[in-house]
C-alpha cells in the first residue's frame, strides 16, 4: 500500500467527481455562472476513489435538473474523477457555492500510483436524497458536463463508457427554459443583486423542495414512489 501524501501547507487536495471535473465549471476558465468555482489550481491529476460509487440521487430542481451527483460508500466499487490541489480558501469558496453538499475526508489513488489525503463533497442531508430509482437521474445538461470532463482529463475508457450508459432526463422545452431561468437566478441573478450566499442557499433549497413536493404529489397517483 502506498504511503498517504498530504497536501502542501495552505493547500488541500480536492477530489471532483461531478460537473467540477469540467473546466467550464471549475478552474480559471469557469464561466460567469460558476464564479465561486473560478479558482486557480496548482495541480490536477486523474484519480479514483475506492470504496465509493457514483450515484445521482441528490434532489435538485425537479422540472429540469432532477438529481445531481453524489457518492456513497460501497465496497468493491470506485469513483473516477480529478484530484485538484487548491488553496484552503478556494475550497471554502467552492463549498459555499455547492449548497446541498458537505465536505468529507477521503483517500484517493492517482492514476500514477500515489495515494493522497483529500477532500470531496457528499450530500449533506438525507432529506434531499431521492430513493426512487425511476427518478434518480441527472439532467442531460449535467450528464454532458461530466462525460465531457471525463474525456478532457482522459479518465479510464471503461469508466467513461459506464457513464455513457447512464439514463438521463431530457426536459421538455418548457421545463428546459424553467431550469435555465432557475440556474441563472440562483447562480448569477442573486449574485448581481448582492444577496448574501447564506440567503441564496435558503432560496435554492426552498425552490428545489417545493418542486419536488409537487412531483411527489403527482407520484402518489401515477406510480409507486417507494
Amino acid at each position: 500500500m502506498p504511503q498517504v501524501e498530504l497536501p502542501p501547507e495552505g493547500f488541500v487536495y480536492y477530489f471532483a467527481f461531478g460537473a467540477n471535473i469540467n473546466p467550464k465549471v471549475h478552474g480559471k476558465e469557469a464561466s460567469d455562472r460558476y464564479q465561486g468555482r473560478r479558482t486557480h489550481f496548482v495541480q490536477a491529476q486523474p484519480a479514483r476513489l475506492p470504496g465509493y460509487r457514483l450515484v445521482f440521487n441528490l434532489r435538485g430542481f425537479a422540472f429540469g435538473e432532477p438529481c445531481f451527483g453524489n457518492v456513497e460508500k460501497i465496497d468493491d466499487e470506485e469513483v473516477h474523477g480529478v484530484c485538484y490541489c487548491i488553496s484552503q480558501d478556494a475550497l471554502a469558496r467552492l463549498h459555499e457555492s455547492e449548497f446541498p453538499y458537505k465536505v468529507i475526508d477521503v483517500q484517493v489513488d492517482t492514476y500514477d500510483g500515489k495515494r493522497l489525503q483529500a477532500k470531496t463533497l457528499q450530500a449533506s442531508s438525507v432529506r434531499d436524497i431521492e430513493e426512487c430509482p425511476k427518478c434518480s437521474v441527472p439532467s442531460r445538461r449535467y450528464w454532458s458536463l461530466i462525460v465531457e470532463g471525463c474525456r478532457y482529463w482522459k479518465l479510464k475508457p471503461e469508466y467513461i463508457e459506464k457513464l455513457e450508459r447512464i439514463r438521463y432526463f431530457a426536459p421538455t422545452r418548457l421545463y428546459n427554459t424553467l431550469s435555465r431561468v432557475f440556474l441563472w437566478f440562483i447562480q448569477v441573478g442573486l449574485a448581481k443583486l448582492k444577496v448574501p450566499m447564506v440567503y441564496r442557499k435558503y432560496i435554492y433549497f426552498f425552490i428545489c423542495r417545493v418542486s419536488w413536493w409537487l412531483v411527489d404529489l403527482k407520484h402518489l397517483v401515477s406510480h409507486n414512489h417507494s
